[in-house]
């Protein structure tokens, strides 16, 4: 079968080669099928960063509306509290005239007893 040592060495390149090609080829395999997963997974990430981007955007456009409520409804508010500022100054007003008023009348009402007394 095999005549020289020639033969076996070729026999032993050949099933080396041959190993090495399965070999080869398994890796290659198994690279791709990590790529795949990597793909995949880059994939999810990528739909996931879209969704919360979406979300951020409905978010920011909402809080974009309500700002401007928000101003008209502070300028509401601004108004009631300058009518209600001016509610109770006036009201002050006029219990300070009433208190004027009494402390007039206490003093008409003193002077008068004064008179009446000499």
């Amino acid at each position: 079968m095999f005549e020289t040592s020639g033969d076996i060495l070729n026999l032993v390149i050949a099933i080396s080669v041959l190993l090495f090609t399965v070999f080869l080829v398994w890796t290659i395999y198994y690279v791709l099928a990590s790529l795949r997963k990597v793909y995949k997974i880059v994939d999810q990430l990528d739909h996931g960063v879209k969704r919360v981007l979406e979300t951020v955007d409905t978010i920011k456009q909402k809080v974009n509306k309500s700002t401007s409520y928000l101003y008209v409804a502070g300028e509401v508010a601004k108004k009631v509290v300058n009518l209600m500022k001016d509610k109770i100054s006036k009201d002050d007003e006029e219990y300070d005239d009433e208190e004027d008023d009494v402390s007039d009348f206490r003093e008409k009402t003193k002077r008068s007893r004064k008179k009446r007394k000499k």
